[in-house]
């Protein structure tokens, strides 16, 4: 006979023990504390046993924790599970971060926006301020001329008053009346300089010849008479005015 072959030699327990060898060598962290514990199962198991349990149990929590045994299904799951939370972590800050940084941008657009709106506005009503006080200073300008060409017709026509000194007086009020009168055509509105242009020629009419009634007071025939132009200069350039204002 010849020599037995290594399956002939085999025991009737050693294809038990090879395939119990062979599942080991391939069970996971969790696996092989299950299959310690159910071979403790039924008595008290001893204290190396017990550390065996342990550390395998410590070795299981640490493959889970840190995704070491790439081969289990359940670590691969905690892994990617831990992945996809960091990922929707990160993308939810990278969100917040886009969206707070065009929020501020925009907040900034509309603030400047505004502020140039406002400074426009500003300086609009400015400017008109600017015109009117221009405005309104020629027109007292042209009142003052005129007040002065009443006093003037007064002394001639109410005291008697004939001198050449009374002429020169006369004469240099209706030039500066007139220069008045034109420098309101050159700023202001048609309507405005019509009034002024009537005053001014009731008020040359009044100095040069008196006026039609010369029913004594003369003084007051001179008011009368030079009243209803004042009146309606006074009406449109107040009228005027209060439109440059808005």
């Amino acid at each position: 006979m010849g020599a037995p072959s290594p399956i002939e030699r085999m025991t009737p327990g050693s294809g038990r023990v090879i395939l119990e060898a062979a599942a080991t060598a391939t069970e996971t962290p969790r696996g092989r504390v299950a299959r310690v514990a159910r071979q403790a199962g039924g008595w008290p198991p001893d204290s190396v046993r017990v550390a065996e349990l342990s550390d395998l149990r410590q070795s299981a929590t640490a493959a889970d924790a840190g995704c070491l045994d790439s081969g289990s299904p359940s670590s691969g799951q905690g892994c990617g599970m831990q992945l996809s939370s960091e990922m929707i972590t990160a993308s939810a800050s990278l969100l917040v971060g886009v969206v707070a940084g065009g929020s501020a941008l925009l907040g900034q657009r509309l603030t400047l926006r505004n502020t140039e709106r406002a400074e426009v506005r500003r300086s609009a009503l400015a400017l008109a301020e600017t015109r009117r006080q221009e405005r309104l200073a020629h027109v007292l300008a042209f009142l003052e001329a005129v007040q002065a060409a009443e006093r003037i017709a007064v002394d001639r026509h109410h005291h008697g008053v004939d001198d050449e000194q009374w002429q020169a007086r006369a004469n240099a009020m209706i030039d500066r009346l007139w220069v008045l009168q034109k420098t309101l055509h050159l700023l202001c509105d048609e309507e405005l300089n019509d009034a002024a242009r009537l005053l001014a020629f009731a008020v040359r009419d009044l100095v040069r010849d008196g006026p039609k009634d010369r029913t004594p007071p003369v003084e007051t025939r001179i008011w009368e008479e030079i009243g209803p132009s004042r009146r309606v200069f006074l009406d449109v350039a107040h009228l005027h005015l209060r439109e440059l204002t808005g």
